[in-house]
């Protein structure tokens, strides 16, 4: 595996978790303009402020199951003799056709992706 694979997990918590945790926790805030985010956020104005907090851990824990599922299958894809799907890092392949990879078990732990590639950002309201 090429060195930076970190590239893929910075990647991936950046644009994908940490933009759907943001997007539920401006929801909640109300930062948003747009007719489809209006539409949510006058739902979501209908919650306490212990609800809002609910909706956002509820999110935050099926995106990162969703994100570390998605990785355990391109895990068993990449795994694979004759996989259909390569990634390529610096123009380097992530996995060798039937060699093990295991991004997976690298979103979790004290120097996984999620901890040192999340947002920082305050309280929800």
């Amino acid at each position: 595996m090429p060195a930076d694979i970190d590239f893929l997990g910075e990647f991936l918590v950046r644009n994908f978790r940490n933009t759907a945790t943001g997007c539920v926790r401006g929801l909640c805030r109300e930062e948003f303009d747009s007719p489809g985010h209006r539409e949510y956020q006058e739902l979501i104005q209908m919650l306490s402020d212990e609800q809002k907090e609910i909706l956002q851990k509820v999110v935050k824990y099926c995106v990162e199951g969703a994100l570390n599922d998605t990785l355990y299958r391109l895990d068993a894809e990449l795994n694979k003799k004759k996989a259909r799907i390569q990634i390529l890092i610096d123009s380097e392949p992530l996995a060798t056709a039937g060699a093990p990879s295991t991004l997976h078990s690298r979103l979790w732990g004290p120097q996984g992706w999620l901890i040192r590639y999340q947002q920082v950002s305050g309280p929800s309201k």
